[in-house]
């Protein structure tokens, strides 16, 4: 769908799919191998550019392009920077949260089951699932300037403070029974997307995809279950299944 969103070719998928993948590396690839993804990418979204620049389309980088030559709003190094940010946050995440979703679905058949009776109670169900299992490896350093008390801890000047994202989808101070994962939960103020200026700009999107996934998969494959243990992505920031093996 981002690929359609910003009028990238679908055929040049599996390119995108390694440069994210790069673009994502903690420990799974050499500093080295994903400086040229960074090179390989710029250089692919540059030409993608220059082209809709001659031939124009119905999509978000051509509307981009036509703002920056009418209004100069956005340079040429910014356009291509934002269109790169947008498909390594947008590409491959939304599969990788799909992927996790079944797997934790299938993991307990009730879950499964409880979605195949009732499809009304899948847009909760995927708030829950959100919250429940973080994708992103978020964490943010900051630096305390004064002292402080948040949530009743003392934090000295020049402290440092680590910002988990998935930790807070697991405060007992805000979610009733939080390590239980409960398809019904109605309270759920989770952080899946994050918070603030930083939220997800994809949310809703990501939201409507796997919604319209899950509906898809109990609507079609009622009696879908794991067929073998599920193999998991290493060394990246983003964490997903590499393989789920499923029968029906």
């Amino acid at each position: 769908m981002i690929c359609d969103l910003l009028g990238v070719p679908r055929e040049d998928g599996d390119r995108l799919d390694a440069w994210c993948d790069a673009l994502r590396n903690l420990t799974a690839a050499p500093d080295a191998e994903v400086t040229a993804a960074v090179g390989e990418m710029t250089g692919y979204l540059t030409g993608l550019v220059a082209a809709k620049r001659r031939r124009g389309g119905d999509d978000v980088l051509s509307t981009l392009i036509a703002a920056r030559d009418e209004g100069d709003r956005l340079s040429q190094d910014e356009l291509v920077s934002f269109a790169l940010v947008l498909l390594a946050g947008g590409y491959g995440t939304t599969a990788d949260r799909l992927a996790g979703s079944v797997h934790l679905l299938l993991d307990d058949p009730a879950r499964y089951g409880q979605l195949v009776r009732e499809p009304a109670t899948i847009p909760r169900a995927v708030e829950e699932l959100l919250r429940y299992a973080q994708t992103n490896v978020q964490a943010n350093l900051r630096v305390a300037t004064e002292e402080l008390r948040i949530g009743g801890v003392r934090i000295a000047e020049g402290e440092a403070v680590m910002a988990i994202n998935s930790s807070a989808n697991h405060d007992e101070n805000v979610f009733d029974a939080p390590d239980l994962l409960d398809l019904a939960r109605e309270r759920n103020p989770h952080l899946g997307f994050g918070h603030g200026v930083h939220h997800c700009v994809g949310a809703q999107i990501a939201r409507v995809q796997l919604q319209e996934a899950l509906a898809g998969l109990v609507r079609r494959f009622p009696g879908l279950r794991a067929a073998g243990p599920t193999e998991w992505k290493t060394g990246l920031k983003t964490r997903g299944p590499r393989s789920l093996p499923v029968s029906w």
